[in-house]
């Protein structure tokens, strides 16, 4: 499980210090290199702890044409935010557009047949996604559907919904963290 985590330090070679201490941690608990992302406000702060790193033995890839608003893990969590944001603007045309997408996401495994069957329900019925997830019962459905898949699908509805109701209150790390800490 990932964790962001804000430290501070007296120098940058202490800083550098922690992150190589904190990587070489990781990989001792049995993560690999490749999992383990750094991220900085600039190019010469990671060209630095690039450096630093390789002093310190950990082998370290680093590509500078990388741009982490392309990764599909960041637009995930864009396309996320976004519904919690429509959420709490009471938006309801873009929750709508929003959602399907979102339950398409591979970590929430939601099977494409009930994500189709949600979408002829919510036409056939004229009524939004969120409550044609309230209404759906294993019997609506023409196929046949595990009651589990079913109780996941509302969690994560209710999930997204209380996010968007308290995301003025919490923070951005607070609302991060609940995304990436989903446990279905």
């Amino acid at each position: 499980m990932s964790t962001i985590q804000a430290q501070e330090f007296s120098s940058i070679n202490e800083e550098f210090f922690w992150i190589a201490k904190e990587a070489n941690s990781l990989i001792n608990l049995g993560a690999r290199g490749s999992d383990i992302a750094i991220i900085s406000r600039n190019h010469k702060d990671l060209e630095l702890i690039a450096k630093f790193l390789q002093v310190s033995n950990l082998d370290v890839n680093y590509e500078k044409q990388n741009n982490v608003l392309e990764a599909k893990e960041i637009r995930w969590l864009i396309l996320i935010l976004k519904f919690i944001h429509s959420v709490n603007q009471n938006n309801a045309k873009e929750q709508e557009n929003l959602l399907p997408e979102i339950l398409s996401l591979p970590f929430f495994n939601i099977s494409k047949n009930l994500i189709y069957e949600i979408s002829v329900l919510s036409h056939d019925s004229r009524l939004t996604w969120l409550n044609t997830i309230d209404s759906i019962t294993g019997s609506s459905l023409d196929v046949t559907v595990r009651e589990f898949e079913i109780s996941k699908l509302k969690k994560i509805k209710e999930l997204l919904i209380d996010l968007g109701v308290k995301s003025n209150h919490l923070t951005a790390e607070q609302i991060l963290d609940e995304i990436m800490g989903i446990n279905l």
